[in-house]
């Protein structure tokens, strides 16, 4: 990763290491990754992945975050999924849709299988996000799917050899914010 790069990119290349290093622990199943996020800005959806064990394939269109703010797992009840990430997934006719969510600090790695039925029984919500576009920064009003961590499949996973660089990233986006507000303040 360089430094050069936009934060949003370099989250994602490290998300991208992460889930290529999860999906290379699984036994008897051969993995072909194409990461759309780092090639294709405009395609909406992060990666695209076949799986391919002695009997079957299976493929999937992947929705991939990190949260790294949480560091207590138990206290997490859901998490929230954007609802125009559902209509980019749905753009593609591979056999699964997931959405995939990484806790650095609490070592783990919660799936959701992406369905009608789970769409219907979760809550939906508003939440403000931050975008920055041009140099200015922008808080904008989004709605999400609230997916409970119930419903979703959660592997333990150590994600210590990442940590540090998730943390290092998440030191830039505060640093970044700081100066921002003394800036607006002044």
């Amino acid at each position: 990763m360089t430094s050069k790069k936009r934060l949003h990119q370099q989250f994602s290349e490290l998300d991208n290491a992460v889930f290529s290093a999860f999906c290379d622990s699984f036994q008897g199943i051969s993995w072909s990754a194409d990461f759309k996020d780092l090639t294709d800005e405009f395609c909406g959806i992060d990666l695209q992945l076949t799986g391919v064990t002695k009997n079957r394939e299976m493929t999937y269109d992947i929705e991939l975050k990190s949260r790294v703010t949480l560091n207590n797992f138990q206290l997490a009840k859901d998490c929230f999924f954007e609802v125009d990430k559902w209509y980019q997934l749905l753009h593609w006719d591979n056999d699964k849709k997931l959405y995939i969510a990484i806790y650095p600090q609490c070592n783990k790695i919660a799936i959701w299988n992406v369905t009608g039925d789970l769409l219907r029984k979760s809550e939906k919500d508003f939440c403000t996000m931050n975008y920055s576009f041009c140099g200015q920064r922008y808080q904008v009003e989004k709605q999400v799917y609230r997916f409970k961590l119930s419903d979703a499949k959660v592997y333990d996973y150590d994600l210590t050899p990442f940590k540090d660089k998730y943390n290092a990233l998440y030191q830039q986006i505060t640093n970044k914010e700081n100066k921002m507000e003394k800036a607006l303040q002044q």
